[in-house]
């Protein structure tokens, strides 16, 4: 659902039928749809969907009817007056006491974690963090990727991901969508080289966490900013510190003058200062068959 006020307590919001409901939050969890998605997006929850499963290290167990009816009733109380049309809409799954739950529960325990996070369709590359591992994407429409014991900071990753070069990359590997869009799926994104040893092994690495936070804290600004001067000094500082962690990105690859002329010419689809003042556009979605 499309939530309008999220507590500690209960999300309320707008379900698919149009219908606003209040349900109970840890029956939920917040879900990126690759909508309005931009660079270093803070809140990544573009929907919140109910959940019933506990995670728990390694493990997901599914909460069976009874249980999550006496944990969260006001969310067992809505699928039960909505239980007709699911069952006509969707799949549900075999066995006793289990109707309520995923027919393809895919990825649980890995979505769990500290990830970056980047849409499948794309016309340049984009990324964000979810350093809480708490949102979990719409497998359909968002990739995650989780670096564990590297020694590499997410926003890192990110920034990588943000950067021109890997963006011009990204493009040649990247298969055909509509419109000029491309899809950004794992195999295509597995295809671009990626410079995790000079990461380990450099003081860039830590240099690129500095300025992808920095240009998240700008953004953020910008998306505040109410009066046109405001406006316009924060977008010269967002070009500056863009063009920096470009600059940085090159370095990183170990690019000369003349590759790097090569890369000038083939520039970003997307101004990526006014990235995050562009609303929730019409993205095509990958075929979820």
């Amino acid at each position: 659902m499309q939530p309008i006020d999220v507590t500690t307590r209960s999300v309320r919001g707008v379900n698919g039928l149009g219908a606003e409901v209040v349900l109970e939050r840890k029956a939920l969890r917040p879900l990126c749809r690759n909508r309005g998605f931009y660079p270093f997006r803070s809140d990544n929850a573009d929907a919140w969907v109910i959940f019933p499963y506990d995670v728990a290290g390694e493990n997901a167990t599914e909460i069976r009817w009874p249980e999550f009816r006496q944990r969260f009733p006001k969310t067992a109380a809505y699928l039960e007056e909505n239980r007709d049309t699911l069952r006509k809409k969707v799949e549900v799954p075999d066995g006793r006491d289990r109707w309520h739950l995923y027919t393809r529960p895919q990825n649980l325990v890995q979505q769990a974690r500290a990830k970056v996070l980047f849409p499948m369709t794309i016309e340049d590359t984009v990324a964000a963090v979810d350093q809480a591992g708490e949102v979990y994407q719409d497998n359909v429409n968002v990739n995650s990727l989780s670096v564990r014991g590297e020694g590499i900071a997410l926003v890192t990753v990110a920034s990588v991901f943000n950067s021109s070069l890997f963006s011009a990359l990204a493009r040649l590997k990247a298969g055909l969508n509509d419109a000029g869009w491309r899809k950004f799926n794992r195999q295509f994104a597995e295809l671009v080289p990626f410079p995790y040893a000079a990461l380990q092994s450099g003081p860039l690495s830590a240099q690129l966490a500095r300025v992808g936070g920095l240009i998240g804290a700008q953004q953020e600004q910008l998306r505040k900013a109410t009066g046109e001067g405001e406006r316009r000094a924060v977008r010269g500082t967002l070009a500056a510190m863009w063009t920096e962690l470009d600059s940085m990105v090159e370095k990183l690859y170990g690019l000369d003058a003349e590759q790097r002329k090569v890369v000038a010419r083939h520039p970003r689809k997307v101004d990526r200062v006014e990235f995050p003042l562009r609303g929730a556009e019409e993205v095509p979605e990958e075929d979820s068959a």
